[in-house]
């Protein structure tokens, strides 16, 4: 009887441990990550809205994107940037790993949205296309959206404990979020320059 308690008291401290080891995202930091995710699609909308097709197509320069570009650009992000993550939570939580990491969120939020450095993308993110307008392609660009406003929502995985390689080093897998929505503002303020380039159409 005595073994029997013991190895039942075990049991249950192993999962203790193992449940106060995984935990969900704050409270806070969902708030944090809607609300960017937010700020950044309205800011996108608003610079789009009303543009005519020599507006959204003009190039500052012959080897520069335009407008409609980076809205290309920004959709087929999207859906990578959630299946990188969903790719990560499928590995096993590692909270040894929190030391490692490149970056604190502010740091890297501040990173990803700042142009003065210029990155060239991967191969499968240059804009190709792949949509019949400019129109069609905001809207899968909003639609991917909504399946990563909803992931946000709902989501109880340990996001804090799962990690990606990038090539500037690990983040962990709430910080991809917040990636992705630096990644739209640093496009928005590349949109931003297009628009108040000197021979930008007037309509």
């Amino acid at each position: 009887m005595k073994t029997l308690i013991t190895r039942t008291l075990t049991l249950t401290l192993l999962l203790t441990i193992t449940f106060a080891a995984a935990q969900t995202i704050s409270k806070e930091e969902r708030k944090r990550a809607l609300n960017l995710y937010d700020r950044a699609m309205s800011q996108t909308s608003d610079y789009v809205k009303g543009l005519s097709a020599e507006q959204l197509n003009f190039k500052p320069s012959e080897d520069s994107w335009s407008i409609a570009d980076c809205i290309e650009h920004m959709a087929l992000s999207e859906t990578m940037f959630m299946d990188m993550l969903n790719k990560s939570l499928e590995t096993p939580a590692d909270p040894s790993k929190a030391s490692k990491k490149s970056f604190d969120d502010k740091t890297l939020y501040n990173m990803i949205t700042d142009r003065s450095q210029k990155v060239k993308t991967s191969a499968p993110l240059e804009p190709s296309n792949k949509w019949s307008s400019t129109k069609e392609t905001f809207k899968a660009f909003k639609q991917a959206r909504k399946d990563t406003e909803k992931f946000i929502r709902k989501t109880d995985s340990d996001l804090r404990n799962h990690y990606a390689e990038l090539p500037f080093g690990p983040i962990d897998t709430y910080q991809m979020l917040l990636f992705g929505a630096g990644h739209q503002m640093r496009h928005n303020d590349q949109i931003s320059e297009i628009m108040n380039h000197p021979n930008f159409p007037g309509s």
